[in-house]
């Protein structure tokens, strides 16, 4: 995990006392803290249709044959221990 914290003045450089942390994702209880992401992005928006479960994780199936010349790391940022636009 990487944590950074923001800091300036009022000169126009970037000021937050937030917290962001970067986590990437290593475990099933994290992928699906991943998946659920864009559910708590999207949740006020009526238009939003949500991925299938069974596709999204059929995707990042390691038996998908995409993976055999591909690599990934999934990743979820929080800022203040929120996920990342969900404010």
């Amino acid at each position: 995990m990487i944590d950074k914290t923001l800091t300036s003045n009022h000169n126009g450089n970037i000021q937050s006392n937030n917290k962001i942390s970067i986590e990437t994702i290593t475990n099933p209880s994290d992928y699906k803290t991943f998946y659920n992401v864009p559910f708590q992005i999207h949740k006020n928006n009526p238009f939003w249709i949500p991925p299938f479960w069974k596709e999204f994780n059929d995707f990042f199936n390691r038996k998908n044959p995409f993976w055999s010349h591909s690599k990934c790391k999934l990743f979820v940022v929080r800022k203040n221990s929120k996920i990342a636009g969900t404010e």
